[in-house]
């Protein structure tokens, strides 16, 4: 049997204990309105969302939203390198244990997030380490995670944002320790080795920018062209779409991106949309609206070639979002950035996705 590690915590307990609540209250509220998933014909576009261990073992409202929403889950941060393996060899599941045993539960899939992540190795790595010793201890991290969580992986961000952040040498790699160490082949390789390990599940590369910036979709195509070159199998591309207020969508740059990976017989997912609000706008009415305009801002060109495989917002509840943490609040104006307020009720943003979803 496999071994489990839980937390001993009061949180943890409640989580399991209002299970079957959650489940039941969830299905009944679904009765009563289609949800974002539940369109009144079948449709092959998923919706989920991302979700941390914390959030779903704490608040009944958001697994609620979840069971009535989404189809799939992501993993926010519990499968990254720095917090499964903290120190060398101690290896830590259970906040990754509780998101998996919640899908194994209510029947539904996630999506791994993400292995190899400038930002997610652990600190123990450092410049000194050998090639050979990095690899094997990257063989490792995705042999536990595939061995533990294969069952429910619907699909798995073996690389995520290795390019050069501006785009401007396409195809040019981020510097840090994964090129520094591994050379500049190793998305490749791990691509490779994560195949050899997890032979079903579709592998994908996941990136920011091209929904504002054409020379980092050129990056993009040109790094996915050189892996289709090599019969490296990536088989669908993260875009993960933290929109901003203030910016303007460029409608070319996500058309010749969707065209492109079209062409190479790439899927495309949205891995990770929300919305920032940087306009300093006050009114929950009117930050509500321009959020939801900034998704149809960045479907309405995707959908004109191509829908995506795929759409997963990261966070449900607007309560629950990275833009409305201490670490990465900004500015003092209110975000609003996801489909449901902070009760689980729906938004202008959740009418528009459902609108693309559904049509």
């Amino acid at each position: 049997m496999r071994r489990r590690t839980f937390l001993a915590s009061a949180s943890l307990l409640a989580f399991h204990n209002a299970g079957s609540e959650a489940k039941t209250n969830a299905q009944a509220t679904a009765s009563q309105a289609p949800g974002i998933s539940g369109c009144s014909q079948p449709v092959r576009i998923e919706f989920g969302s991302a979700v941390t261990a914390e959030a779903l073992s704490t608040n009944i409202l958001l697994r609620q939203a979840i069971l009535r929403e989404c189809s799939i889950l992501s993993f926010e941060r519990e499968l990254k390198w720095r917090l499964l393996e903290s120190r060398p060899g101690q290896w830590d599941y259970a906040r990754a244990d509780i998101i998996a045993d919640f899908c194994r539960n209510n029947r539904m899939k996630a999506r791994g997030h993400a292995p190899l992540w400038h930002a997610g190795l652990p600190s123990w790595i450092d410049g000194t380490m050998r090639r050979e010793h990095l690899w094997q201890k990257i063989e490792t991290y995705f042999n536990n995670v595939i061995d533990r969580y294969g069952d429910i992986i619907e699909s798995w961000d073996v690389v995520n944002e290795a390019l050069e952040q501006n785009g401007n040498r396409p195809g040019a790699l981020r510097e840090g320790l994964l090129p520094h160490i591994l050379g500049d082949d190793y998305i490749a390789s791990a691509f490779i080795l994560a195949k050899r390990l997890a032979p079903a599940i579709p592998l994908v590369y996941n990136d920011f920018g091209p929904e504002y910036s054409f020379t980092k979709t050129r990056s993009i195509i040109r790094l996915l062209e050189k892996l289709k070159l090599k019969g490296v199998p990536v088989a669908k591309f993260g875009l993960q779409a933290h929109l901003s207020t203030t910016m303007k969508i460029d409608q070319l740059s996500l058309k010749t991106l969707t065209r492109e990976l079209r062409a190479m017989n790439i899927d495309l997912l949205i891995t990770e949309l929300d919305v920032r609000n940087r306009s300093g706008l006050l009114d929950d009415a009117v930050l509500n609206k321009v959020c939801a305009d900034k998704v149809r801002e960045l479907l309405e060109p995707i959908f004109s070639i191509e829908a995506p495989r795929q759409i997963v917002t990261w966070g449900l509840l607007d309560g629950h979002s990275w833009l409305t943490s201490k670490a990465y609040k900004t500015n003092s104006f209110p975000q609003r950035p996801l489909p449901l307020d902070e009760s689980g009720r729906r938004k202008p943003m959740w009418s528009v996705l459902r609108q693309f979803l559904c049509n």
